[in-house]
Order: C-alpha cells, then sequence, then structure tokens
C-alpha cells in the first residue's frame, strides 16, 4: 500500500508540476490575447512601413497607373513600385505620405475618410513641373507656380493628372478592424517566443519561412510584438517583414478556414499587388485628424486639366 502511495503521490506530483509549468508558460499568452482583443483599434494607429509592389499582380487599371504616374513625374517605375507609407490613423480617418524608392521628400499626402478623400495636389504637381520643365524647359511658360489651396478631392485628382485612383478611394479602415478572436489571438501567440521586458511589457517573435511550390518561392516571416500595458490605453508595438505576402496569406486563409473562418484575405482588392511588406506599427496612439479645408477650386482644376490636354498633344502622350 505505501508504494502505491507513494507512486499516486508521484505522480500527482508530476502532473501538478506539468500544469505549474504550462500555466506559466501560456500565461502571458492569455493576458496577450486578451489585451489584444480589447486594444487592437485600428482607429489609434501610426505607422511607417515599406511596401514592395508587384508589377505582374498589378490590374490593367494599376499598371496604367503607374506608368501614367512615372511619365509624368519622371520617376522610375521600379521606383514607384516599392513605396514608403507613413502616417497614422483616428477614428474613421487615415493620412499617410507616399514616399516613392530614392526619393527623400513625399510625392503627395492624403486624407482618407468615411466622408471625403482628398490628396496633396499642390506636391504632386510640383513633381510633375518640376520633371516637365527639366526636360522641357520652354514649359516653364506653360506651366505657372502653383498658388491657392494645396488639396483637391480625389476625383478631381483624376482629372487634373488622367490617373485612376479607384484602388485608393475603395479602401476603408473598417475591412480590416476585428481580423482575429480571442482564441485566434492566443494561437499566434502561443506558437512564439515570449518573454518579459524589465520594465514589464510581454515581448512575442517569430521567425520562420513557409515552403513555396513551382510557381512560389519560399515565403518568410519575421514579427515581433511588444504588449504595453502600463499606459492608459495599452498599446500594441510591431514590427514586421514579410516577403512573398500572396504565399503568406493563402496559408493564413487555410489556417482559418480551418477554424471555421471564411474570410479571404488572399482575395482582398488592396492586398492583391503587394509582394513584400516591411516597418513599424504603433496601436494606442496617435492625434486626432481633420479633413484639410484648403481645396482649391474646380476652375483651377479645370485649367490644369486643359493644360495637361494639351501638353499631352504637344508631347505626342
Amino acid at each position: 500500500m505505501k508504494i502505491g502511495r507513494v507512486i499516486i503521490g508521484i505522480a500527482l506530483a508530476l502532473l501538478a508540476a506539468g500544469a505549474a509549468a504550462l500555466f506559466f508558460r501560456f500565461f502571458p499568452c492569455i493576458q496577450g490575447a486578451g489585451l489584444l482583443e480589447k486594444n487592437l483599434d485600428l482607429g489609434k494607429m501610426s505607422f511607417d512601413l515599406t511596401l514592395g509592389l508587384s508589377g505582374e499582380r498589378l490590374s490593367e487599371e494599376q499598371i496604367v497607373f503607374v506608368d501614367t504616374l512615372s511619365e509624368i513625374t519622371g520617376i522610375q517605375r521600379e521606383d514607384l513600385l516599392r513605396l514608403r507609407i507613413k502616417g497614422q490613423s483616428w477614428e474613421d480617418m487615415l493620412y499617410f505620405e507616399v514616399i516613392p524608392q530614392g526619393e527623400e521628400e513625399p510625392l503627395t499626402q492624403m486624407y482618407l475618410g468615411e466622408e471625403q478623400d482628398v490628396v496633396n495636389a499642390a506636391m504632386l504637381y510640383h513633381a510633375v513641373r518640376s520633371s516637365l520643365t527639366e526636360r522641357y524647359r520652354f514649359l516653364e511658360l506653360l506651366l505657372p507656380q502653383w498658388s491657392g489651396g494645396e488639396y483637391v478631392s480625389l476625383e478631381q485628382a483624376e482629372q487634373m493628372f488622367a490617373l485612376d485612383l479607384e484602388g485608393v478611394k475603395d479602401f476603408s479602415l473598417s475591412d480590416y478592424q476585428n481580423i482575429l478572436s480571442y482564441w485566434e489571438y492566443f494561437a499566434l501567440l502561443a506558437v512564439m517566443d515570449q518573454e518579459k521586458a524589465s520594465d514589464g511589457a510581454l515581448e512575442f517573435s517569430l521567425h520562420t519561412t513557409l515552403p513555396g511550390d513551382e510557381q512560389e518561392n519560399d515565403g518568410s516571416v519575421r514579427l515581433k510584438l511588444r504588449l504595453d500595458r502600463s499606459g492608459n490605453p495599452s498599446t500594441v508595438s510591431a514590427e514586421y517583414h514579410v516577403n512573398n505576402m500572396p504565399l503568406v496569406l493563402h496559408r493564413l486563409d487555410a489556417l482559418l478556414a480551418k477554424a471555421g473562418r471564411t474570410e479571404a484575405f488572399s482575395q482582398k482588392k488592396g492586398l492583391l499587388p503587394i509582394e513584400s511588406v516591411e516597418g513599424t506599427l504603433v496601436i494606442g496612439n496617435g492625434e486626432s485628424l481633420q479633413i484639410p479645408d484648403a481645396l482649391i477650386d474646380q476652375e483651377t482644376v479645370d485649367q490644369i486639366t486643359a493644360i495637361r490636354r494639351i501638353l499631352q498633344e504637344m508631347l505626342g502622350k
């Protein structure tokens, strides 16, 4: 009997030790999943990322857009396929700067909201004017210096510069809000390496390579999350690098399908052309945004449109 009690005691001790080990291993994941579910508000976010776009996965309209933009600004096509995007969100509004590869200053700035979208046409016009007058000096007489308000609606920008901005107009933050459930966040954190920072923040990291197939190259994912509970609200910081975005999104869709989710990130129109993405993201901070009211009038838009058409005829474009 004593031997049996000893064996039972050892077994219970082992079970208790195993339970304690599991608790200490997964308790940060439980905390982190709760924090992510509660605080992952894309309406309070700042970001600085670099997008690598695939010319092969652009739609016909997007190809025309890139080629037209390259033609009128003098920026090489390959530089327009690698863009640095810096900005922030506030509630349902998104502000960002667009900086092509190799450029120090933004090509333009945009504000996207539920009710109105505007673009800094003055910055874009300066880029176009600088490029054209550098190639054709006589155009300095035809292309006036910009004056008045800086911003126009996306529809007016399309008219002025013969661009198709449909993909930008269709973007909405709400399409990416609440994309994962508590248990999906938990599952994500559970497969990541974890540690507790000296200031008490929870940190999780992941570095993996997804094997491709005959049609796709391998895809690598590097992700580091920092969950800081000291502030009010708590903040979520992320450093990330994703190579072969289509492969990663297809694998994500497959995992979500096994969990009963029908979300198809690989088919989202705004994500289709993205080949790679890297950068930083902070959720839980940001400053109040307001759509600029320094808009130019339609008469000026019509005048610039007329000049653009004249130039196209003169230059045989």
